[in-house]
């Protein structure tokens, strides 16, 4: 297996990014915020390294899962403002879906467990 290289946010910067495609394949900004990909809409791109680049812009390195576009940019502080509420809202998300699964996930194990007692399976050799 290949091991990764992590690259400095100082490389990352300094690589040429391929525009392909649309315009807004280069600039994320324009499509309907930092977190949607401009060639395929999806709404997981996620910023990779970040960095202040002045008062009120940050340099930004954001990845798109689906396509495995990366690009690197500078944004003003409005669309890192509504970057980072995207992302606690996806966080958010997540952590729901996760209770909901370890909800489900033990209600099938004590349920599976009820069973076994109730057949007369678990013998004191289990514990």
């Amino acid at each position: 297996m290949q091991k990764l290289k992590t690259a400095a946010f100082e490389e990352m910067v300094a690589q040429p990014v391929p525009a392909t495609g649309a315009p807004e394949d280069r600039n994320p900004a324009a499509a309907a915020g930092l977190h949607v990909c401009g060639a395929c809409a999806s709404s997981l791109v996620h910023p990779t390294r970040w960095e202040e680049a002045g008062d009120d812009s940050w340099q930004l390195a954001l990845r798109c899962p689906s396509r495995e576009w990366s690009s690197v940019g500078r944004f003003e502080q409005k669309l890192m403002d509504q970057l980072e509420r995207e992302l606690d809202r996806g966080d958010a998300e997540l952590e729901t879906d996760l209770a909901l699964l370890t909800h489900v996930n033990v209600v099938d194990e004590i349920d599976r467990f009820a069973r076994a007692l109730d057949a007369d399976a678990i013998q004191p050799i289990d514990f």
